[in-house]
């Protein structure tokens, strides 16, 4: 039995509209949000919009308006009833993920394995590599129908419920044993709304104690340097940001070219993630001690100093970030792709290419402490700079990042979907999402895991098992790229090793090479974690059960139009030719500002970032 409602006629036409982009959007992927994948899906996507634009201001009020008035409570009922033959023909299952930096269908091994597992497919729409960004959400949610399986910040789960996006999970909660182990973080959730029910459960779920600093070997966040240019250059000392530049300044003229002959930079961008301002500038106020404690937020703040900062003051750590990133353009030492690139662009100057010497995220630059082949990737090392303290954010009980999965209110079969989430929380589903199938990429080898030959082959174009479907083997990996446990976590069939490969022994043994020997030997500690905080340039910022309530329209509105203001204009100082210029389009920023709601803005943002402080110190018994 199908579940259907009705649309006013306006909001029926807007639907038609957004379906047309929907599936222009859809066909841009199967290339791993390449530049041509992407180059492709923004094409499609602005011609698609054109022609939705029209409609969606007549049609939004009226399919949210409907939207909201649509229940789940009819709809539980009619999908209990639904009989097992129509429960399992093939469900396609459109998922809307803005954590993706892929678009299309799930192939591959992992495709295989869910299709058979669930008899499912799955097409993400991702607008990472749409280009649209916001837009994207905007026109799909204004039509009434986000998408089936949906992953988004948990303050945009809360908005989607107010106006009937959403399917109420909570009485699916009762046939799925595993999710119900993540019920600290849900039940918390379940709070953001006026029935205290399951609309959206929280991901990268951690099971250590709130004020345990968010890794065991690598910061997620660090200053990963080259370290064999670094050793090249005799390993000077490096005494604030711009002893920090002129290292780099070194490193990048003694080795001009890559592994393909070209040029090399200090630094590299890319602004698919950047939000309401410039990622790569405001990510390195992790290094001054600073970290958000929600998002998205202009309020930045040290826990422990109990101080706070904000990226729009005149003089401000952002405004210093961004003249350093003019700094390096200036002298040739910014990698002048940064403004138009996408992930998969960077990346591939970090692995194949090397050609950049500084990257801050542990998973773009390859430790020395990971799971790497020195053959065929560049050595990455943490280096400690003088006056530097990291902020590394706690293991999140309560979930991490502000993000969550949500089921979609026109959902066919949202207990198939639940069904998908369900094995994705279990140890085994954990385990696959990073990668790891006994018997192809690790085996137990009394008690403990390992990872196979198999496993360890650098080789990007091998090829999965003839049984999973063959195809190379990461292209078949989950496109997801976001998971309801922190991979590491304890996985009971590992007997308690962590889903992190990085973490075993067994990996650790592996990976040793003459950087992490050299590394180790140099600094006196075995990891970059144990380093840091031994040294006193290391903070944490505890997690807690708070969850900030929906924002008002009005302060939506707000944020949207001084974003579309003040992100851009970040990037134009980045590549101003003249400190003149860079000055000139900050001032005209700042002095626009208060015309959208600055004042109004900021003093919400501060309002629940003291909820979030008070929470915290709470958590941690007043200190």
């Amino acid at each position: 039995m199908l579940r259907t409602k009705q649309l006013p006629k306006a909001a029926l036409a807007l639907v038609l509209a957004l379906a047309m982009l929907s599936a222009l959007v859809a066909c841009g992927g199967g290339g791993g949000g390449s530049a041509t994948t992407t180059a492709a899906a923004q094409e499609q996507t602005q011609a698609a919009t054109t022609q939705a634009a029209a409609v969606t201001t007549a049609a939004a009020a009226d399919a949210t308006t409907t939207a909201a008035a649509t229940t789940t409570t009819a709809a539980t009922a009619a999908a209990a009833d639904a009989p097992l033959e129509e429960e399992r023909e093939l469900y396609h299952i459109e998922q809307f993920n803005t954590y993706a930096n892929y678009m299309g269908m799930q192939a591959g091994w992992y495709g295989q394995m869910i299709k058979e597992k669930f008899n499912i497919e799955v097409n993400i729409i991702a607008p990472n590599v749409a280009g649209s960004g916001d837009m994207l959400y905007q026109t799909r949610s204004a039509a009434g129908n986000l998408g089936d399986s949906i992953i988004i910040t948990r303050d945009r789960i809360v908005d989607c419920q107010s106006t009937g996006l959403l399917y109420d999970m909570t009485d699916m909660l009762a046939d799925s044993p595993n999710l119900q182990k993540l019920s600290l973080a849900y039940e918390a959730f379940a709070k953001s709304f006026p029935d205290g029910r399951v609309w959206g459960i929280p991901g990268r779920i951690s099971s250590y104690p709130i004020d345990k600093p968010g890794s065991l070997m690598n910061p997620s966040a660090a200053p990963y340097i080259r370290y064999d240019w670094y050793i090249d250059i005799g390993e000077p000392e490096i005494v604030g940001w711009d002893g920090f530049d002129e290292v780099l300044k070194q490193m990048v003229e003694a080795h001009p070219v890559g592994t393909t002959g070209e040029k090399t930079y200090a630094q590299s961008l890319f602004p698919d993630w950047d939000g309401e301002s410039v990622r790569g500038a405001r990510e390195m106020l992790f290094f001054e001690g600073y970290y958000p404690l929600f998002y998205p937020s202009y309020i930045w703040v040290n826990v422990n100093e109990n101080t706070f900062l904000n990226l729009t003051e005149p003089d401000g750590l952002y405004y210093f970030h961004l003249k350093r990133l003019n700094k390096l353009y200036r002298q040739g030492l910014l990698d002048p792709d940064s403004a138009t690139q996408n992930w998969d662009n960077i990346a591939q100057k970090f692995s194949t290419e090397q050609r950049i010497a500084f990257g801050w995220w542990s998973y773009l630059a390859s430790s020395i402490f990971s799971a790497i082949d020195l053959s065929v990737r560049a050595p990455y090392a943490p280096v400690p700079i003088t006056g530097m303290v990291i902020n590394s954010p706690s293991y999140n009980p309560y979930g991490g990042e502000s993000t969550g999965f949500a089921i979609g209110a026109d959902a066919k079969y949202p207990e198939r979907i639940m069904e998908w989430y369900e094995w994705q929380a279990s140890p085994e589903g954990m385990l696959v999402h990073a990668g790891l199938v006994e018997g192809v990429t690790y085996e137990m080898v009394d008690g403990k895991p390992v990872r196979t030959d198999f496993a360890r082959d650098p080789n990007p174009d091998k090829q999965a098992p003839a049984h999973m479907g063959g195809g190379t083997w990461n292209d078949g990996t989950c496109k997801q790229n976001w998971a309801f446990h922190q991979n590491d976590s304890p996985n009971e069939l590992l007997n308690g090793a962590p889903a992190n490969s990085s973490l075993w022994e067994s990996t650790i043994e592996q990976n040793a090479n003459e950087f992490n020997t050299h590394w180790k030997n140099k600094y006196g500690y075995d990891s970059p974690m144990d380093f840091y905080q031994a040294i006193g340039q290391m903070i944490s910022t505890p997690s807690s059960s708070y969850q900030e309530p929906a924002q008002p329209s009005v302060i939506q509105t707000t944020r949207a139009q001084i974003k579309e203001q003040f992100q851009p204009a970040g990037w134009r100082m980045i590549y101003a030719e003249t400190d003149a210029e860079f000055q000139n389009i900050w001032d005209e920023v700042l002095a626009k500002l208060p015309d959208f709601g600055l004042a109004e803005l900021t003093e919400y943002d501060m309002g629940i970032t003291m909820e979030y402080v008070d929470a915290i110190n709470e958590a941690r018994g007043g200190q």
